[in-house]
């Protein structure tokens, strides 16, 4: 049952409004009259109320104009405001600042090197900002996402004589070619630094180069200075003419290998070449790979290739020339069968551009296997494990050290002093493959400034074989200048492995070098059995250091 409510009569209500207006009425009293009354009152009221907000608003005005932040010149507010463009989310400041006050909002539109840094998507804000940023260069990052598309890329293009930096990002959904037709042949003096990813959905480990892939790009004087290009899963738009590039990224979509060459002999200035295969391809073309030409970088700093076949990373390394001090990484995904000497044909000739590490270069070199990877870093100093100046990656179904990457190197060794080498067999748990022992006394045989050597994770197999041909004396004394041995992470090495490690160790204390002997994670060692082995190896004059 609801509850019963109380109705007030006319005369009680007329006896409130009197209480609050405080003008008594001798009229009639009835509904529509004090609805009258009432609705007079408020707008009153409500005029009032307007009228001292207005008079608020400017004594807050007139109080921000006494604020010391404000009475700064316009020039120096519109400076601090550029500070606060650094940071996350910084394209949202400008909007930010013009929204706190009315002053700091003129003194924001007033300062068109606020809006110079467009990081927008959408037309309309992409608008805005051209406009407040009047005539100066500007830097644009934008996702072409927000319709209309096209109609953004134009507003772009009409404006691109000023643009100094431009960063595109097409989704698979929107039309490339219809992108890149709106901005074809558009001039950009100011152009520093262009940035195309078309982020497409298709993928495939290994796509077959379209015929429009192969066709080779025009050369264009629109981008004088353009200093760097990076291409993701988009053909290469031009070769810029004159050519200052010094960063070049090129992923996805590789021109052929000789227009790649021509572009690069047109490039002396390149400091950053990268030729990635990423997840949406990135092969060279097979037609061609076999070149007979030299091209020299002599800024290179950085050489990152990550591409297949390994043929044309072969034939690319055969033609250029890199100055010292470059840092060269290779990344090649090879076939089931084991292609590692496909990247470095056998033979004594040092691909042209591994001659750079010719002279002693190298002092410390590290070869690891895991699984299917095979890594090799080469480094300029021996106890440096930061910056390597070479890095070799290959996969494989079933990796295999074979003679290129272990032992025969492709590359001037003669000056490296600390070797490591690094199975998979105690972190992956995985099989890992018996190597050939001569392949051991190559790879030593290769080094004969050796003075460290680090063995890792190998198997028992890997380890008696190894220590078997580093102990033989004939046809001659491998690594003669050893002065340190360390073994690490060896699982349950077998008694057979500890009698040759003594019988070497021993041997080439009084016979060598060898002074230091470090174990660590080795499991028991058989020694303490057969009289303490330890005691004696101190007493010819080796440190021996256990780490459990």
């Amino acid at each position: 049952m609801s509850p019963k409510l109380d109705l007030l009569d006319l005369d009680t209500i007329q006896r409130q409004l009197v209480g609050i207006t405080g003008t008594p009425t001798d009229e009639p009293v009835t509904a529509p009259h004090i609805l009258s009354i009432i609705g007079q009152e408020i707008g009153d009221r409500q005029a009032k109320a307007d009228g001292l907000l207005g008079e608020i608003a400017q004594l807050r005005s007139v109080q921000n104009s006494v604020v010391p932040i404000n009475r700064l010149p316009p020039e120096l507010l519109s400076t601090i405001f550029a500070f606060c463009l650094v940071g996350p989310n910084e394209e949202k400041y400008p909007i930010r600042i013009t929204h706190l006050c009315k002053h700091w909002r003129a003194v924001a539109l007033g300062a068109s090197t606020l809006w110079t840094n467009i990081v927008l998507d959408h037309p309309v804000g992409l608008k805005v900002f051209l406009e407040r940023s009047k005539a100066l260069p500007v830097h644009i990052s934008m996702t072409a996402s927000q319709t209309p598309v096209l109609g953004s890329i134009k507003l772009i293009a009409s404006q691109y004589h000023r643009v100094r930096t431009f960063k595109l990002r097409v989704p698979a959904r929107v039309d490339l070619p219809s992108v890149m037709n709106r901005l074809k042949g558009v001039a950009a003096p100011l152009l520093e630094e262009l940035t195309i990813d078309n982020t497409k959905k298709e993928r495939s480990r290994r796509p077959r180069p379209q015929a429009s892939d192969l066709i080779p790009p025009p050369q264009f004087s629109g981008v004088p200075a353009l200093r760097s290009l990076t291409c993701r899963s988009v053909s290469l738009p031009y070769i810029p003419v004159p050519n200052a590039l010094t960063h070049l990224d090129l992923a996805g979509l590789l021109p052929t290998l000789p227009v790649l060459l021509d572009l690069l002999q047109s490039t002396p200035l390149l400091e950053t070449l990268i030729l990635d295969r990423n997840q949406y391809g990135g092969v060279f073309n097979r037609d061609g790979l076999q070149l007979a030409r030299e091209v020299h970088l002599p800024h290179l700093r950085l050489f990152y290739m990550h591409t297949f076949p390994p043929a044309g990373i072969a034939s690319l390394l055969s033609t250029l020339a890199l100055p010292r001090g470059v840092t060269v990484e290779l990344n090649a995904p090879l076939d089931i069968v084991n292609e590692y000497e496909e990247l470095f044909p056998l033979g004594d000739v040092t691909p042209l551009a591994l001659q750079v590490f010719d002279g002693g270069v190298l002092r410390r070199l590290e070869v690891l296997w895991y699984g299917p990877t095979l890594c090799l870093q080469g480094y300029g100093g021996a106890d440096d494990v930061h910056s390597p100046l070479l890095h070799i990656t290959a996969d494989a179904i079933e990796a295999y050290p074979d003679r290129r990457f272990l032992g025969e190197w492709a590359f001037d060794v003669s000056c490296v002093e600390t070797l490591v080498i690094c199975g998979g067999f105690v972190y992956t748990n995985s099989w890992e493959p018996n190597v050939e022992a001569t392949r051991w006394r190559e790879g030593l045989a290769g080094l004969p400034a050796l003075k460290t050597l680090r063995i890792m994770s190998l198997n028992q197999h890997n380890m008696l074989k190894f220590m078997a041909q580093l102990s033989m004396q004939q046809p001659e004394v491998l690594s003669p200048q050893l002065e340190t041995l360390e073994l690490v992470d060896l699982r349950s090495p077998p008694p057979a492995f500890w009698e040759l490690v003594y019988a070497f160790v021993a041997a080439r204390a009084v016979d060598g070098c060898l002074r230091t002997l470090s174990l660590s994670n080795v499991g028991r060692i058989p020694w303490a059995a057969t009289g303490n082995r330890i005691a004696a190896l101190k007493d010819l004059g080796v440190e021996v250091v256990l780490d459990e």
